[in-house]
C-alpha cells in the first residue's frame, strides 16, 4: 500500500515539474496547478511530514483540513479540464459553472464545520485513528463525496468517447479513466458501509489509491498517444491536447 502511495506521489510531482516550462507561454497552467495541488495533498499525508506541520498548529490535525482543500482544488481543476476536453457543456456546468462552484464551496464549508466539532487529540494523517467516530466518518464522507460528485459528472461523456474512439490506444486511455472514476464512486459508498465494519477502512483506502493510479495511467496513455501519433482523428477527439 505504501509503495503505491509513494508511486502516485512521485508521478504527481513529475507531472508538475514537466509542465513548468510551458507556464511562461500560458500552456499547461491548469495541469501544472492540478499536479502541484495533488502533490501537496499527498505529501501532507506522509506521517513524518504531517506530524511536523501539525505541530505548528494549536488545533491538532488542522493539517488534514489543508490536505483536503488541496485535494479539492486538484480534483476540481482536473474535472474542469476533462469536461472541456470531452466537450461536455453539462459536465462543465456541473463542475466549473455556477452549480459546480456552489457545490465546491458548500462541500468545503461543511468540511470546516464538521472538523470544528471533531475531537482528535492525537495527530493522525487522514484521521485514521478516529475513523469509527460518526463525526469523522461524516467528515471523510463529505470529502470523498465531493470527489465522487465530480467523477459522476464525467462518466457519461467518457463512456460516449469510449464508444466513439477509433483507435485502440484512445479506447484504452478512456477505459482507465472510466475505471478510475467508477472506483471513486465505490469508495464513496464504502465510507458509510464501513461504520459497523472498521476493517473496511483499509480496503477503502486501497480502492482510493487504485482509482488514482487508474486515472493517472489513463492520462499518461492519452498523452503518449498524442505525442507518438498526432493522427487527425486522435487530435480531433482529444480534448486535453492543449493541456497535456
Amino acid at each position: 500500500m505504501d509503495y503505491l502511495f509513494f508511486a502516485i506521489l512521485i508521478v504527481a510531482v513529475c507531472l508538475t515539474v514537466t509542465r513548468l516550462p510551458g507556464i511562461a507561454t500560458r500552456r499547461n497552467q491548469a495541469i501544472a496547478t492540478c499536479g502541484a495541488a495533488l502533490s501537496i495533498a499527498l505529501a501532507l499525508m506522509i506521517p513524518i511530514v504531517y506530524k511536523s506541520i501539525d505541530g505548528t498548529f494549536e488545533r491538532t490535525n488542522f493539517t488534514d483540513l489543508f490536505a483536503k482543500l488541496a485535494l479539492f482544488l486538484a480534483v476540481n481543476i482536473l474535472g474542469n479540464q476533462l469536461a472541456r476536453g470531452l466537450r461536455s457543456k453539462k459536465a462543465l456546468l456541473r463542475i466549473g459553472g455556477f452549480q459546480g462552484r456552489l457545490v465546491f464551496i458548500l462541500a468545503f464549508v461543511l468540511e470546516m464545520v464538521l472538523f470544528a466539532f471533531t475531537r482528535t487529540p492525537e495527530s493522525s494523517p487522514g484521521l485514521e485513528l478516529y475513523q469509527t467516530e460518526p463525526l469523522v466518518i461524516t467528515y471523510t464522507g463529505v470529502a470523498v463525496g465531493y470527489i465522487a460528485y465530480v467523477c459522476s459528472c464525467l462518466l457519461p461523456p467518457l463512456v460516449r468517447q469510449f464508444k466513439a474512439a477509433n483507435t485502440k490506444h484512445l479506447r484504452t486511455a478512456t477505459a482507465f479513466l472510466i475505471i478510475g472514476f467508477g472506483l471513486v464512486i465505490v469508495r464513496a459508498c464504502l465510507v458509510f458501509v464501513g461504520i459497523p465494519y472498521p476493517g473496511i477502512y483499509d480496503a477503502a483506502q486501497g480502492i482510493s489509491l487504485l482509482s488514482a493510479l487508474c486515472v493517472i495511467t489513463g492520462l499518461t496513455v492519452f498523452w503518449r498517444v498524442l505525442r507518438m501519433y498526432g493522427e487527425p482523428a486522435i487530435q480531433h477527439q482529444s480534448a486535453l491536447r492543449d493541456e497535456l
